[in-house]
This record gives C-alpha cells, sequence and structure tokens, in this order.
C-alpha cells in the first residue's frame, strides 16, 4: 500500500494537471477512506477558506446564490492538505485544498445524484470577499 504522504503527493499532481476532475475526485475519496489520514486531522476555522469554498458550493447549486451554506474544515498539517465537507441549500460537498499551490477541488451532489466539482485558485485581493472568476472552464 502506498504511503500517505505519496497519495496526497499524488493528489497534488492530479489536481494540478487535471481536465477532468472525476479521478481527481476519486483519489480524494480514497484517501478519506484511510483511518490513518482521518486520524492526522485536526477541526480548524479558515475565514477565507470557508467564504472560498461556500462560494464555489453555492455557484454550483444555483446562480442566485440566495441558499445556506455550511462548511467544516479539517487540516493536515503533516501532509499539506487542508479538506473538509459542505453542505449546500441541502446539497452534501467536500473539497480539499492545498496550501503551497493556493489551489483546491470543491465537489456538490446535485438533483438525481450528478455531482458538479470546481477546480479553485486563491489570489489575494485588496478585499475580504471571497471572489470566485466567472466565465472560467474549471466548473464541471
Amino acid at each position: 500500500m502506498k504511503s500517505l504522504r505519496r497519495r496526497v503527493t499524488e493528489l497534488r499532481t492530479m489536481l494540478q494537471a487535471a481536465d477532468d476532475f472525476s479521478p481527481v475526485l476519486n483519489a480524494f475519496f480514497d484517501l478519506v477512506e484511510d483511518e490513518g489520514f482521518m486520524g492526522m486531522g485536526r477541526r480548524v476555522r479558515d475565514p477565507k477558506l470557508e467564504g472560498i469554498v461556500a462560494r464555489a458550493g453555492t455557484q454550483m447549486v444555483t446562480a442566485a446564490g440566495a441558499v445556506p451554506v455550511e462548511v467544516m474544515i479539517i487540516r493536515v498539517s503533516e501532509l499539506g492538505i487542508t479538506h473538509g465537507m459542505l453542505n449546500v441549500g441541502g446539497h452534501p460537498g467536500g473539497f480539499f485544498y492545498f496550501a503551497s499551490l493556493d489551489q483546491g477541488l470543491a465537489s456538490v451532489t446535485l438533483a438525481g445524484g450528478t455531482t458538479a466539482m470546481a477546480r479553485f485558485t486563491v489570489k489575494a485581493l485588496d478585499s475580504d470577499t471571497p471572489v470566485l472568476v466567472a466565465g472560467n472552464d474549471t466548473v464541471h
């Protein structure tokens, strides 16, 4: 079995190169099924990341953006990955994020069982408001 560090490194590489996010999301799901990985994480508050993930989730569910969003964040400092769960107006989802890349992937399960996914990149602006660039082609 591959080491956790190697699996996280492979996930990071997949995230950067992917045009199809399904294999990336599947690799993440395989990782979070590992009890060793899950035992390493600590729940944290990160308002910036919460805002970005909530915004991405909202845009995947509705263009209006008027749905309640809950985000839980877990950081695995030893492996350089942050991940968590989100609930967007009753639609469950998950995400992971690499601070070293300022990049992550969020997913939300929609009606009918389809899954929407969005790769996101974090860029510092002069505002505290998270911005998700409209018109990009990373939402699948």
